[in-house]
């Protein structure tokens, strides 16, 4: 589960500067000519990245103000007595 996590977590991490690339990329006249992005979709595009970015940032800042996740096997303990309490 940790190892999934961690992926996860990596990839969210990798996520933003390859969008970034990926977006100048699209977006540079000398590297795609006439197939170039529209406005619709240059518009979507940067809005994603800049929101992907800020995730990521949030993830890193939330890391060190309020310290690490907490530990699953509790998450998952207490999900399953709210399961059980919810249908009794």
């Amino acid at each position: 589960m940790k190892a999934l996590v961690i992926a996860g977590t990596v990839q969210g991490f990798s996520t933003s500067p390859l969008m970034l690339l990926i977006m100048v990329m699209t977006n540079n006249p000398a590297v795609m000519g006439k197939r170039g992005n529209g406005r619709a979709i240059i518009i979507l595009g940067w809005i994603a990245t800049t929101t992907i970015f800020v995730a990521s940032l949030d993830l890193i800042a939330s890391y060190f103000v309020d310290g690490p996740v907490i530990d699953s096997r509790k998450i998952h303990h207490s999900n399953r007595e709210k399961w059980h309490s919810t249908f009794k």
